[in-house]
């Protein structure tokens, strides 16, 4: 590493400097930046288990959504598995307004025959 800046030229006041103290630009590379390691990434549900996942969802919305929003906001989620998330918490949220449009309906009914 050369003790002057190599953007302004300045001298550099220790030869481990990272920053140069008069225009604020990095001097030597740094490794704040941690690598993916895409070991991590948990993967995606098989397909029995996905499919009892949205055969679920359609009895209690509730679980799709929880799981839902629990798997697309984890951050060692793999891309696969972020899709699944958000394709179980599009049927929860779908299966709501489908269940509370049929308990209106069934509301409304009732009033009617009373």
């Amino acid at each position: 590493m050369s003790n002057f800046c190599p953007y302004c030229g300045s001298a550099l006041a220790n030869p481990n400097q990272v920053i140069c103290l008069k225009c604020g630009c990095a001097v030597a590379p740094t490794n704040r930046a941690r690598p993916i390691n895409y070991a991590d990434l948990q993967e995606p549900w098989n397909g029995g288990t996905f499919v009892l996942f949205i055969v679920l969802t359609l009895f209690v919305p509730l679980v799709g959504i929880i799981l839902g929003a629990i798997n697309l906001s984890s951050a060692k989620n793999s891309e696969k598995r972020r899709t699944q998330a958000l394709t179980l918490l599009i049927i929860g949220g779908v299966a709501v307004f489908i269940n509370t449009f049929f308990l209106f309906v069934f509301f409304l009914i009732l009033s009617q025959m009373a």
